[in-house]
């Protein structure tokens, strides 16, 4: 019936999605499908899972449900480990092991190729663990359209998508455009701007993304 779906430039992407579901609770694994993306007759598929706790909530035979993306273990909680003379990719590999996740093959190999001398996983969640990783190597991670986990350094790709701006907002820096597709993804640069955050609402009444983006400037601050 409609969603608010945020993607963010670190971690896993989230939102809530209202169905409608006359019968069981929805639960695991899920898939969101924006049919037919610019005419092409492809659907942009979304991977995810239900958040626990958020499938049950009905009214009218209408379900609201909080998606994850992912395959549902970036939240779970992973005994402590140590490692010596470790590759990041190896430590990544225990984690997805660990959890279900997978980590995507669009990754940078170079980067994971790190050898750490020594490396202590702390018990915590998966996506802390990956987290303090990546902080460590100077790295990001999020997880992609298709629920796999991408880690890697920024490379800011320049995106070509033709969009109406409906609102320019230069003190909170961002773009609101008629769009309903995941098109531009943080990560990218569009319009000159390197996109920080993507908020992509569709219902009923109007179809809307919202993109937050920054510059170098508000970048070395933030940092600073």
């Amino acid at each position: 019936l409609d969603c608010d779906i945020t993607f963010p430039l670190y971690g896993a992407w989230r939102g809530t999605v209202s169905v409608h579901s006359p019968n069981a609770p929805i639960s695991g694994q899920v898939i969101l499908s924006f049919a037919d993306n610019e005419g092409s007759g492809t659907p942009v598929l979304l991977v995810g899972y239900v958040a626990l706790g958020t499938g049950g909530s009905r009214y009218q035979e209408t379900a609201d449900v909080v998606v994850v993306g992912g395959f549902g273990g970036l939240s779970d909680v992973i005994e402590p480990r140590s490692y010596q003379s470790a590759t990041a990719k190896m430590i990544v590999d225990d984690i997805m092991t660990a959890t279900g996740e997978s980590l995507s093959l669009l990754s940078d190999m170079d980067a994971l190729a790190q050898s750490l001398q020594w490396w202590v996983r702390p018990r915590g969640t998966a996506g802390a663990g990956l987290t303090d990783l990546c902080r460590h190597l100077g790295l990001v991670w999020r997880v992609q359209l298709d629920g796999r986990t991408w880690i890697g350094r920024e490379t800011w790709p320049d995106v070509k998508y033709s969009a109406d701006i409906l609102d320019h907002d230069t003190a909170q820096r961002t773009l609101t455009i008629d769009s309903e597709y995941p098109s531009i993804l943080p990560g990218m640069i569009w319009q000159g701007q390197k996109v920080q955050q993507v908020g992509i609402q569709v219902g009923a009444e109007s179809n809307r993304t919202l993109i937050r983006y920054d510059d170098d400037f508000a970048t070395t601050l933030r940092k600073v």
